[in-house]
């Protein structure tokens, strides 16, 4: 009965087997048609701009410098490349691209056509302010109409460039607004209304999140008509003490208001006493310079630069210009002052106060001025706007548009600058030029004379000198080092990007001479092409170099270029084969060399034969005699059909994996339950399992006293002893101390530090004392002393 109920198990157990590698051959074929990578590459684009390509139907959108990839079986394939920035023109727009049993690259590279007004967003009836809040992408423009008393906030999404929400003034009459991003409020400045009659300079205080007016009040009363409609109230916002500073030209003073209080005025600052309009209706009229904690006035009247210390709120000095000032900036990168007046654009020292410059605009009279921090620009109202360059100082474009130019803001996430113009009936847009920047790299270790050369993006440059310079605009780029000389090599990554981000890039090139390598071959002779081996190299080279690397072929060579120096080695075949060269050392001394490995299959089985193992320990040899039973022919067909499929597609086949794992129960069952009937009694004290434990790379010790062993074993073993032969050194601590199957990373703990040792060329073998099933064994493993 016991042996009919084994019987049906085992049966089952093979027709279970038999039907997974049918399904395995099935799950192989299926998936034979492999799909490769195409990666499209972008450079140029500003950050935070967005991307896209079509791939014959399929679309995919990614960020500035993020890659778009799809995957494809092997065809030919049309793409289209689109910006979401205007004026933005792709290198290649559409195309054709190729897969041939490989991944496929292309490289996309944007450049930016500027100086172009190419939009205007309406904003009937009129406005004189712009305000833009960068983390909502929101721009928010403040509206009047003195006769219909219509006076708003419109809110254009700058996504769309469209009005999508408005906020109402009721009877305040705005004139300016600014953004304070430190505590998310907005600041308008302008007059109270109530019919024909103003009565009062205020300022109104909203909270965007809410689009709600959360503090409103009267700073100045009206008095004898001064104001009119059109005269500028300038804001400025200072983030050290969060007061709002107002310029006020019927007074010619500096208002300083406490919104936390309620809009309370907590300093009246005089600029021209006795004088009123001592400052120009320019929106650009006053300006801080937070390096320096101090506010800098255009004074009209005074034809001064006037300097306001906030903490004293005193006017600590007064620069005499020569000719009217109009309108005044900060360039914060530089510490320069530059004042727009009657003639020109002055440029003032922000350390010594000093005149040390001027830029002609061509006889227009300059009277709204900025300075754009991201693009490292200047821009400055004339016959146009005048767009410098604050690195030098030289005009590099004009902007043209109707009217003159009264407020500015940068969209940093679009690259678009919007402004007002004098018309103030629509808010314009255009992109600022990208000023260029020197990309040099800088070569050390070549040969005066020898010719190399660098390529950026698309452009090439070569030179026999030591610097190869190139002048581009902000942005990422892709470069590539080439070099005519073969015995040189580059120690620089020879390809890599780099980003321009409002300064000049210096890269270094380090050449260094070629080292001769010779080809060492190993030859697996005797092992069937299409199994895979690897040959473990490491060692240290003459020059000083450690080495320590593997390489895999189901060829019958693996060939590596080594410098000269002594190398230890360690061969790893598939299971069934078998060399007593498994491990060794070579020295590579100024010529090539073969290492022909003998490989023999392992004999797995016999008809009724005895094989007897002898294994040495250190305290008895222990024999061992197993029975063994040839393969059935069921076992022999299967291994005829699994030949015949591809090595690399069985082996990651999970399903076939569990078909050998149910194959290997079968035969277990069978080998189990013959011996079970022919032999009544086992052998006690036998090993279960021929140890075999061998070093994947050599040992390694260091100079804090660890020594790091990698092994393979066969078996589960315990480590009762470590030393290093010829040494006084001694294991104190392994972890682990136990041998698992497979590969082991053993860290041993030595009893000192090591003295004496010869670094990186001797090889010393370190000696482990084994546990394998009650019995103990030694192994040697050629051992490196790397500091």
């Amino acid at each position: 009965m016991m042996i009919m109920r084994r019987n049906k198990i085992l049966l089952s157990l093979l027709l279970i087997t038999i039907e997974l590698l049918a399904l395995s051959i099935l799950v192989v074929n299926s998936t034979t048609s492999s799909t490769y990578t195409i990666s499209f590459v972008e450079y140029g684009l500003p950050l935070g701009s967005t991307w896209s390509v079509t791939l014959n139907g399929q679309t995919k959108v990614a960020y500035a410098n993020e890659n778009i990839t799809f995957y494809e079986p092997n065809g030919n394939y049309q793409y289209i490349v689109n910006s979401s920035l205007l004026y933005y023109n792709a290198s290649i727009s559409k195309g054709n691209i190729t897969v041939n049993n490989e991944d496929v690259s292309q490289t996309i590279f944007f450049t930016l056509s500027t100086n172009h007004v190419f939009g205007y967003i309406p904003v009937i009836p009129r406005t004189t302010g712009l305000a833009y809040d960068p983390q909502n992408k929101l721009l928010y423009v403040p509206i009047h109409n003195y006769q219909s008393y219509f006076y708003y906030v419109y809110i254009i999404n700058t996504s769309v460039n469209q009005v999508i929400n408005g906020i109402n003034l009721n009877n305040f009459f705005p004139y300016s607004i600014i953004y304070d991003p430190q505590n998310n409020l907005l600041y308008l400045t302008g007059f109270y209304s109530q019919s024909s009659y103003m009565y009062g300079l205020g300022l109104e205080v909203i909270n965007p999140s809410t689009n709600k007016i959360i503090c409103s009040g009267i700073l100045q009363p009206y008095n004898n008509n001064i104001y009119c409609a059109y005269d500028a109230i300038i804001p400025l916002y200072d983030p050290n003490n969060n007061l709002i500073y107002i310029a006020d030209p019927a007074t010619a003073s500096i208002l300083a208001i406490a919104p936390q209080l309620n809009n309370s005025l907590v300093a009246n600052i005089s600029i021209s006493p006795g004088n009123v309009y001592s400052f120009h209706s320019s929106y650009s009229a006053l300006t801080y310079d937070p390096d320096n904690n101090l506010i800098y006035v255009a004074d009209y009247v005074l034809q001064a630069l006037t300097v306001i210390n906030p903490l004293t709120e005193k006017v600590i000095a007064n620069i005499p210009l020569p000719y009217t000032p109009y309108g005044v900036t900060v360039d914060t990168k530089d510490n320069l002052i530059y004042v727009a007046g009657s003639n020109g654009i002055l440029i003032v020292n922000g350390i010594t106060n000093e005149i040390q410059g001027n830029i002609n605009i061509n006889y227009f009279d300059p009277s709204y001025i900025m300075y754009d921090s991201i693009n490292n620009l200047i821009y400055a109202d004339g016959n146009g706007l005048y767009i410098i360059n604050a690195s030098n100082n030289n005009i590099t474009n004009i902007c043209y548009s109707e009217g003159g130019w009264i407020d500015m803001v940068y969209d940093q996430n679009n690259h678009i600058m919007y402004f007002v113009s004098a018309g103030g009936s629509a808010v314009g847009m255009f992109y600022p030029p990208n000023i260029n920047y020197n990309v040099t790299f800088e070569e050390t270790g070549l040969p005066n004379g020898t010719h190399w050369s660098v390529t950026l993006n698309t452009m090439k440059e070569a030179s026999s000198s030591s610097n190869i310079t190139f002048n581009v605009p902000n942005g990422t780029y892709l470069y590539t080092i080439n070099v005519q000389n073969s015995g040189y090599n580059i120690i620089t990554p020879k390809v890599g990007t780099i980003i321009v981000n409002g300064n000049n890039v210096i890269i270094d090139v380090k050449f260094v001479p070629n080292i001769t390598t010779y080809p060492i071959t190993f030859e697996a002779v005797g092992l069937p092409k299409g199994l895979p081996w690897s040959v473990t190299l490491s060692g240290t080279s003459t020059n000083g170099q450690f080495v320590n690397i593997t390489q895999t072929s189901d060829e019958n060579t693996i060939k590596f270029n080594l410098t000269s120096g002594t190398y230890f080695y360690v061969i790893r075949l598939p299971s069934g084969y078998h060399t007593n060269q498994l491990n060794g050392s070579i020295t590579v001394t100024n010529s090539p060399q073969v290492i022909k490995i003998s490989v023999m299959p392992t004999e797995t089985t016999s008809t009724q034969t005895q094989t007897t193992t002898t294994i040495q320990t250190s305290s008895t040899s222990v024999s061992t005699t197993t029975s063994t039973t040839s393969s059935s022919p069921i076992s022999s067909n299967i291994a005829l059909s699994s030949s015949s499929l591809s090595s690399q597609s069985l082996l990651t086949t999970p399903i076939l994996i569990l078909a050998i794992v149910s194959l290997f129960a079968v035969v277990s069952g069978v080998l189990v339950f013959r011996k079970g009937r022919n032999n009544s009694s086992s052998h006690s004290g036998m090993m279960a399992t021929q140890p075999v434990i061998r070093p994947i790379y050599s040992g390694v010790i260091r100079s804090n006293g660890i020594l790091k062993l990698y092994l393979d074993s066969n078996i589960v073993a315990r480590i009762i002893s470590v030393s290093v032969a010829g040494t006084n050194l001694i294991g104190t601590n392994v972890s682990p101390n136990t041998l698992n199957i497979g590969q082991n990373t053993i860290l041993v703990t030595l009893n000192t530090v090591p003295q004496g040792l010869v670094p990186n060329s001797a090889i010393y073998q370190t000696v482990l004392t084994i546990e394998y099933n009650k019995q103990t064994f030694t192994i040697s493993i050629p051992t490196y002393y790397i500091p």
